[in-house]
């Protein structure tokens, strides 16, 4: 399949013309916009303890491979598989030779036979997809018993409440309801899903051991007052140290996982 059969258009716009735009600056956003530097500081340890030196690991949506790279330098062997061969690029010059890139469609993993990882990682992706049953169907077949998945999912507060700072409250509604209405996030499609609903999908895909956590409560609100690519151009005054005593308020308080930035989720096959 081409990208472009593997990808909808949205408003005349698909996420492989947006992410191919934005796939140059993709890691440098990721290392200077505060609320992602604080989402990896917090994700990639979690990572790194769940998944074993040596076992076999499933990126799926990876991306440029931003956990990929690391995970593989500490000795796993990574799978990247993503519909985006611009980004896909990026990992192949990554100088592992425990990395290997596959281009191709989450909710169809028809290259791998059954039972054939360790462990699966699927970061900051499902909210593109529209068919998450689809993708974690495929998660439970290519996973050995025993194995590992982490996922996670935006949350549908922060982005609710962003779009109603910013006056679109269709939008803000529509989010709630599961949908970018209006490609105000990202320019094309993107999905929402409670955390009940999101670990019932899950569940219904044969997983079992479900555990949530859902974090950064604060810092992802930011988006109000910037764009990611926006915090390239400066850091607008914000001090990550306080952001991150904020987070660890947050997590003292038990706020919850629907209030949460992301609601990330470890589970077994």
């Amino acid at each position: 399949m081409t990208e472009n059969q593997l990808v909808p258009k949205t408003a005349g716009v698909s996420l492989i013309e947006i992410y191919n735009k934005r796939s140059r600056i993709i890691d440098e956003v990721n290392e200077y916009a505060p609320w992602l530097k604080l989402y990896r500081e917090v994700t990639y340890p979690y990572l790194d303890n769940l998944f074993s030196r040596g076992s076999l690991l499933l990126d799926a949506g990876g991306g440029t491979g931003i956990f990929a790279r690391s995970l593989s330098a500490e000795g796993r062997r990574i799978v990247v598989v993503d519909v985006n061969a611009t980004m896909l690029s990026r990992v192949q010059v990554s100088h592992s030779n425990f990395l290997r890139c596959v281009q191709g469609d989450i909710t169809d993993l028809s290259m791998f036979r059954s039972n054939s990882f360790d462990g699966i990682f699927c970061t900051q992706m499902l909210n593109l997809v529209e068919n998450r049953p689809a993708a974690f169907a495929e998660f439970y077949r290519v996973l050995r018993t025993g194995g590992v998945l982490f996922c996670d999912i935006d949350g549908v507060f922060r982005w609710a409440v962003v779009e109603m700072i910013s006056k679109r409250l269709g939008n803000a509604v529509a989010i709630v309801n599961g949908k970018d209405d209006a490609s105000e996030i990202i320019g094309s499609n993107y999905y929402f899903i409670s955390a009940a609903n999101f670990k019932e999908e899950i569940k219904m895909a044969g997983f079992k051991k479900i555990q949530l956590r859902g974090i950064q409560h604060f810092s992802p609100l930011l988006h109000a007052w910037g764009d990611s690519e926006s915090f390239l151009k400066g850091h607008h005054g914000l001090d990550l140290n306080l952001l991150r005593q904020l987070e660890q308020a947050a997590e003292s308080y038990d706020l919850g996982y629907d209030s949460a930035g992301w609601i990330q989720v470890t589970a077994l096959k």
